[in-house]
């Protein structure tokens, strides 16, 4: 019996990839920046007229069940919030422009288009919905400060959340991952691209030390993860655990 020959596999590379326009730039988180401070102006100019008693938490009827007393630390929680937000997603931004390329061999053009246009569309919602998170905290820091009622202050943040999660439910949908759902491929080929099986822990969990990127395109839903085998990653965790305890 003759051994079966296996598939041929080939990597295809994307050589103009950092010279394509990708993604928006990060200069529109200055537009943030603005607001963040305009907040913290806000707070400072009206201090003398917050409550010694500020709410910062409501049941399920949107009464309040918990205070604290005002100081400079609660007052300013929802800026702190804010300027980790903004980070956060300033991160994202650049990343989406620098995590590397999966193109496909079979069909390198239409794959290319692909996954600009998907870096594009997400590098705007990451914009968007950051910025709708920062005018969402100020709404909160101005309900703490009796400076907005609660009830205008409620519609504003359900509306917000929820354009925010219909808005990357549309984009999902529309694009799939990579931008597969975008264009439908008309080449059909036995070659199949190189694989890294052996780089993703339970299939969901990528870990190389060797590979350099940060940021890698996720194998199951849509967008970007971090490589467990990267250094880097490990600090970033242990920063958020660090700003979790801090906030507590």
């Amino acid at each position: 019996m003759l051994p079966i020959a296996p598939e041929p596999s080939i990597m295809a590379v994307d050589t103009g990839f950092r010279k394509r326009n990708i993604g928006l730039s990060s200069n529109w988180f200055l537009i943030h920046v603005l607001i963040i401070v305009v907040s913290i102006v806000t707070v400072l100019r009206n201090y003398d007229l917050i409550p010694d008693q500020i709410p910062i938490h409501y049941n399920s009827s949107w009464n309040v069940d918990r205070y604290a007393a005002k100081s400079y630390s609660s007052v300013f929680m929802p800026t702190i919030v804010q300027v980790f937000i903004t980070l956060l997603f300033i991160f994202e931004n650049w990343s989406i422009r620098r995590v590397k390329q999966q193109v496909q061999p079979t069909d390198p053009d239409r794959s290319i288009r692909q996954d600009v246009t998907f870096r594009r569309t997400w590098s705007c919602f990451m914009i968007t919905a950051s910025f709708l998170i920062v005018i969402l905290f100020s709404v909160v820091q101005l309900n703490m400060m009796s400076l907005l009622n609660i009830n205008f202050a409620i519609p504003i943040i359900l509306i917000i959340i929820a354009f925010i999660i219909l808005y990357a439910f549309a984009l999902s949908f529309w694009a799939g991952q990579g931008g597969s759902r975008l264009e439908r491929s008309t080449n059909y080929s036995n070659v199949r691209p190189v694989h890294d099986d052996d780089k993703w822990l339970l299939g969901m969990i990528y870990f190389n030390r060797k590979d350099p990127n940060l940021i890698v395109e996720k194998r199951f839903g849509v967008g970007w993860g971090l490589n467990f085998g990267h250094p880097v990653t490990w600090l970033i965790w242990l920063g958020i655990i660090v700003l979790l305890v801090v906030v507590r």
